[in-house]
Order: C-alpha cells, then structure tokens, then sequence
C-alpha cells in the first residue's frame, strides 16, 4: 500500500485538522513570538493577549502538535527567549486511573534520562500542576517522517541513506546501552527544518534489557512489528528494532508498506512468514541486500545495528560525502559502555550513597530486582547493565548542574532534578 493510501486510511481526519489548527493559528503564533521576544526583563510581565494563552513554567503552551496513548502533544514557546519546544501534556486522572498507566508513564522518563545522543530526542524539563504532569522536550520543525512519506512518496537513495545512517547510530548507541525502543515507526522519528536530519521520538515503550535475556511485551504498530512479536513469544527487543528499521527503509526507498492488508489475520499472517511486497528493480543492489537481511523471520540470523552500519550500502567511500563522514569513525568503532575502567569497581555500598532521585529512577529501570539485589549489582566487581545505567544518570546530573551554574534562569532549571513517584501521583 502506498504511503498516501495508508495515511487517508488511518490518519487523515487528525492531519486535516492539524492542518486546519496550522492555518488558523500561523499568524496569531507568529506574532506571539515576536512579541515574546520584546518581553520587558526586568518585570518579565506579558502584554495581555499572550496572557490569556495557558501557561505552564516559563512556557505559553500553543496549538497540538501530536497525540500519544498517553497524552497530548504542544508546541510551547518561551516567555523569555521565543525557543519552541514540544511539551507532553500527561493527565493525572489517568496517572492514578491505571497503575499500568503510571509505571509505563515512569519508565518513559526513566529512560529519557539516559539517552545522550545527538539524534536522541532531549528530555529538557518536567513540569507539573494540578492536572497534568509535562515532558518539555526539544522541537523539530520538519514534523515526522510519516508525513514527509505520504507527501513525497519514496526518498532519493542518497536522501533515505543520509537520513537511515542516523537512525541505525542512534539506535547501535541504545543497544550499546542495553535499551531497546520497541516502538520503531515513521510517526515517532522526528525531522529538522530542513528535513536533513532526524532525531528518535517516544520512548514510551522503551525497555532495559540485560546481554541474554528476552522481552515478553508485546509492542509497536503492527506494521512494523517483528515476526516474534505477533507470535507473542519472548524476544530480542534489539533484533525487533532492526526488523523495524528494515520496514522503515522499505518504505523510505518505496514508498510502499512492505507489510499491508486490510484485514488483520492476513497482515499478521504475512509478517510471520516473512512475505513483503518484491523489492523493486530501480534500487540499487546494495540497499535491496540490506532490506532483505533485515527482514529475515529468525531473529538469531537478522543482522545486528553493528551489522548494518558495517553494511556496504552505508560504507561504500563513493556515498561518503561530507554529510555522512561521521560514519567512518562509526563502523570501525567496536567500543563497548561495558568496558569502561569505571564499571569494573563498586559504584555504591549503600542507597543512601546515591542521590535519591537517581535512585528512584534506578528502581523504575529495574523493577523485577528487590532492592537488596539492585544494591548487590551496584557494590559488586566487574562491570554490569545496572551500573552503566547508573553512570548514564550520574552523568546526566552532572550536566544539568553544569547548565543550573552557568544559567541565568537556575531557578528554573532545578526542577530536572526530577522525583519519578513525586511527578506521578496524584495531588
């Protein structure tokens, strides 16, 4: 099915009011930031036309960018500075309606975290109030990859390889760190202005997976869900995500689902089997090659994200322009996170010898361990996952300290130093 067909089908109502919202509210946003911009400092009071806009932090929240299972999605613009951000607006009556809800809702800003990485959505502050709890995080103008599709068709080759080598680096660098996404899609990845690059959105489905151990959850759009998957068996969440990836190039080069049927049974019947539409003639034999080794049913014989960034179709010297020259040091970089000198000691001997707040998190991203055993892993010799996740967060705070001491607005940025129960209950 071709990418217009599949959007008329599934998403054309919410894109047409989006695109009403959009014209509707160009001028009036347009003129906010402006004014935004000549906001007096020293009384940092607002003219009242923005005023009777919501407001959230330092941040007038506008029209809605996107939706979510878990809530809303607004454009936000700074009071002080104009930036544009993206705010997830997560309501508290479904926060204590479902504790699915909630611990799916702490897990995503666990996991947020600890990306760092530049094609990695940034986590830039929680904020809350009596009725939602906000995920502000950073905006790309250019929208998601989904609708680029639908209104393009196919990419260029160069285009989907300029744009796919960004993907594969920044999902080897998740699995390096032991997290898989498991909700891979052209909706959830994120273009610049310029739609030349991308970043990786909605970690909602993320989880944290140690070196031998499978998965049970079943997750992602059933068009780009792994064979094992729509099985329901235990599986690699790493090797779901190349199956993903490998749906996802089929339909940048395409422009087709390699994966579609009307009726349900069929589309689940034919992702078990492997049967996706004959790649056509005009690709290059290269990126037909790639295609093909990862949309291979057994997950042991799918290629790995190192695998596929060691691939000709993105290592040939002859498409190393200036735009993909950063995948030279990638492909030949065999760096493990788990060989870093500092795993190999104990990091703690006692909770009390973590900040709390990463130890909350710690908890969330390793719930199914008591806390004696989380302490254990943490104390003991040799490097483990639980111990490169707590560097990640110690990491993190390092950061944000360096930002709150060279900020004018410290005050406001303390807030990420965030509690996970503290954001998630009820008030």
């Amino acid at each position: 099915m071709a990418f217009m067909t599949y959007l008329a089908r599934h998403h054309h109502h919410q894109h047409q009011q989006q695109q009403q919202q959009q014209q509707q509210q160009q001028q009036q946003q347009q003129q906010l930031i402006e004014t935004s911009k000549h906001v007096n400092k020293r009384s940092h009071t607002l003219p009242t036309a923005i005023k009777k806009k919501k407001e959230i932090g330092d941040y007038i929240l506008c029209r809605t960018i996107g939706r979510g299972a878990s809530g809303r999605v607004k454009l936000g613009i700074h009071k002080q500075t104009g930036e544009k951000v993206a705010i997830k607006m997560i309501s508290r009556s479904h926060l204590t309606a479902s504790s699915i809800t909630s611990k799916s809702v702490q897990r995503e800003l666990a996991v947020l975290q600890l990306l760092h990485h530049p094609n990695l959505i940034d986590l830039r502050q929680v904020l809350q109030d009596t009725s939602n709890v906000y995920f502000v995080m950073e905006y790309l103008e250019g929208g998601e990859l989904f609708h680029v599709l639908a209104e393009r068709g196919r990419l260029p080759e160069n285009e989907a390889r300029h744009l796919f080598s960004q993907l594969v680096t920044a999902l080897d660098w998740c699995h390096n760190h032991f997290i898989s996404h498991r909700d891979l899609k052209p909706e959830n990845i994120l273009l610049d202005k310029e739609k030349k690059n991308l970043k990786i959105a909605d970690f909602g489905m993320a989880a944290m997976q140690q070196p031998d151990a499978l998965l049970r959850t079943s997750c992602g759009s059933p068009h780009y869900a792994s064979p094992e998957i729509v099985r329901g068996k235990r599986y690699d969440g790493t090797a779901t995500d190349v199956w993903s990836c490998g749906a996802i190039l089929y339909a940048m080069m395409t422009g087709h689902l390699p994966f579609d049927d009307e009726h349900m049974g069929r589309l689940l019947a034919k992702i078990k089997t492997g049967r996706y539409r004959t790649l056509p003639d005009y690709l290059s034999s290269d990126a037909r090659d790639l295609i093909k080794r990862m949309l291979v049913v057994d997950p042991t014989k799918r290629m790995t994200m190192t695998d596929i960034l060691s691939h000709p179709w993105l290592t040939n010297k002859s498409f190393l322009g200036t735009e993909l020259r950063f995948l030279q040091h990638n492909t030949t970089s065999m760096y493990s996170p788990l060989n870093d000198p500092e795993l190999q000691m104990s990091l703690v001997q006692h909770k009390s010898d973590l900040d709390g707040k990463i130890w909350e998190t710690l908890k969330v991203l390793w719930r199914e361990k008591s806390e004696d055993e989380l302490i254990a892993t943490l104390s003991m010799q040799g490097s483990n996952v639980q111990k490169l996740t707590c560097k990640l967060l110690q990491e993190r705070f390092v950061r944000l300290e360096s930002i709150e001491n060279h900020s004018e607005c410290s005050s406001a940025n303390r807030n990420l130093h965030y509690s996970l129960t503290h954001y998630t209950q009820a008030q």
